[in-house]
């Protein structure tokens, strides 16, 4: 209520205990801090999904390359196949081939492929037993 150009205090309107509205300078700081720790969990999360999709994507060009020089090795027959090393894309692709000990006129053709992660060697492995046709 308002008397003659002067503002009616609380005394005045008869409102006592009345809280005043908004945020206190603590309850906003608080609620600054509890956000800025959400997202930083969240760019965590991020952080860590890129690295597991680098991680996954160096797997499947790994295998891919193995495979494909293995298709190459089984290509080449029985009579052809044997020891040998190349590269690709950072990738040291490794193989042998050996005389099957328990199979007469096999060959087990063993194939690597090593990369370098962070100081750390991954490697995809492939095994196949590669028969002579008569």
């Amino acid at each position: 209520m308002q008397k003659h150009g002067h503002i009616a205090n609380e005394s005045e309107t008869g409102r006592t205990g009345a809280k005043p509205r908004g945020f206190t300078l603590l309850e906003v700081l608080i609620s600054i801090v509890i956000l800025s720790v959400g997202l930083l969990g969240v760019a965590f999360m991020q952080v860590s999904g890129t690295r597991g999709n680098t991680v996954g994507r160096e797997m499947s060009q790994a295998s891919f390359l193995a495979q494909r020089q293995m298709e190459s090795l089984i290509q080449q027959g029985y009579d052809s196949v044997g020891n040998g090393t190349s590269t690709s894309s950072g990738f040291d692709i490794s193989w042998n081939a050996t005389e099957a000990v328990f199979l007469d006129d096999t060959k087990t053709v063993r194939l690597k492929v090593t990369w370098d992660k962070d100081g750390q060697t991954k490697e995809v492995r492939l095994m196949r037993t590669l028969p002579r046709i008569i």
